[in-house]
């Protein structure tokens, strides 16, 4: 008898309205310490961007957010620990545009980069900078083209490591100019940009954060940005498009992405987080520092971003048959 006036009385109470909804999931989001994932050593832009969100990130939610450093395999194991977390929004990665790139790269990955990740808002871009060792007669970026034609086969540039992004945009301004440039791999950012300023290579499209520090000190010359509109951090330098190659877009980012399986109100919570955090002057200071630009955006902004730099790297890695390490 006791089940059957329970049972009516949770019936009435439906008809009446006065049932009391479930609490959605992201009510008293983050009942415990959050990771933010980085699948990098520390110390580069993905570590520096991470510190900076995560510190004000605890702020707001009240709980600790930790940093956690997982390198190696060019992204793929932060990125694996991330893809089998669970879905409570506990875990998240600080990805970036080398998550797009890696499908191209690699038909064998343990996760897919679209579907067993939410992706939940970007939170920066940066220009790559067409730099060249002082040495170089060329000061604009049709100049390095007249020269590369003049010289086919004979001048040199560095990246990063074979399928990296300053790889494959390298590659596409190549294309795009109709130069040949042989390509000198380097076993990262470093290593690359000191044979640059050592000159035993001519020339590196690298990322912002690297190559600032190097331009600044009048080690290397800048000769254009790569994104579809001018750096604030370098408004005097031409992009690309506006130097030689219309329509040309080598810009880079950086976004936060959690599981696969996110509820809507939690990725929702923390998206709005997130979008906060960039608010913070501390988080735009040194994103500032680095030569990065704060793009808060919505969940479904940031997935189309992901699916269309899949695309289109894909076609990059196909055309000039770019093998990983």
């Amino acid at each position: 008898m006791v089940w059957h006036r329970l049972v009516a009385c949770v019936l009435l109470a439906a008809a009446t309205g006065t049932v009391t909804a479930a609490p959605d999931a992201a009510e008293g989001f983050p009942a415990h310490p959050v990771r933010i994932v980085v699948p990098y050593p520390p110390g580069g832009p993905n570590d520096s961007i991470a510190r900076a969100l995560g510190q004000h990130l605890t702020a707001i939610w009240k709980q600790s957010v930790v940093v956690e450093n997982r390198p190696g395999a060019s992204g793929i194991i932060g990125s694996d620990v991330v893809a089998r977390a669970a879905s409570d929004g506990l875990t998240l990665m600080l990805g970036s545009i080398t998550h797009a790139i890696l499908p191209g790269l690699n038909p064998k990955l343990p996760f897919d980069p679209i579907a067993d990740f939410t992706p939940v808002s970007l939170v920066g871009v940066a220009p790559m900078l067409v730099v060249v060792h002082p040495s170089v007669p060329a000061h604009s970026v049709k100049e390095l083209i007249a020269l590369a034609k003049t010289r086919p086969g004979k001048l040199s540039y560095a990246s990063t490591g074979n399928g990296t992004s300053i790889h494959l945009i390298t590659e596409m301004f190549k294309r795009d100019a109709g130069v040949d440039i042989v390509h000198i791999p380097y076993n990262g950012s470093g290593p690359a940009m000191a044979a640059l300023i050592g000159g035993t290579v001519q020339m590196m499209i690298e990322a912002m954060p690297s190559a600032l520090p190097q331009v600044q000190a009048g080690r290397i010359r800048a000769l254009a940005v790569t994104s579809p509109q001018r750096s604030p951090v370098l408004p005097d330098l031409p992009t690309m498009s506006e130097a030689a190659l219309p329509g040309f877009d080598g810009g880079i980012w950086w976004g936060v992405l959690g599981p696969a399986g996110l509820s809507d109100d939690l990725l929702r919570k923390i998206n709005a987080d997130v979008n906060e955090a960039l608010k913070a002057p501390q988080v735009r200071e040194r994103f500032a520092a680095l030569g990065i630009t704060p793009t808060g955006t919505t969940p479904e902004a940031f997935a189309q971003t992901l699916r269309n730099d899949s695309e289109r790297y894909a076609r990059i890695i196909r055309a000039a048959n770019v093998t990983m390490d």
